[in-house]
């Protein structure tokens, strides 16, 4: 099962115009459509995580109600 907790405090970086937000270099014909782009990822990530927590949330609650009843 991996970690979910070490997702949790990256970000993508749009400020810096040489390196993308996991520090790969970008050609200078990508820079506009990496920062055009880089939002849009941002946004996916946090509602990824959040479907996964509700998932795990669920799990839990049915495991529970499976040894308690």
């Amino acid at each position: 099962m991996t970690d979910l907790g070490a997702f949790e405090n990256e970000e993508i970086v749009v400020d810096d115009v040489n390196r993308d937000g996991y520090g790969f270099a970008l050609r200078p014909q990508h820079i506009q459509r990496y920062r055009e782009y880089a939002n849009i990822y941002k946004v996916w990530q946090t509602h990824t995580h959040t479907h996964i927590y509700v998932i795990l949330l669920f799990l839990v609650q049915m495991f529970l109600q499976f040894l308690f009843c």
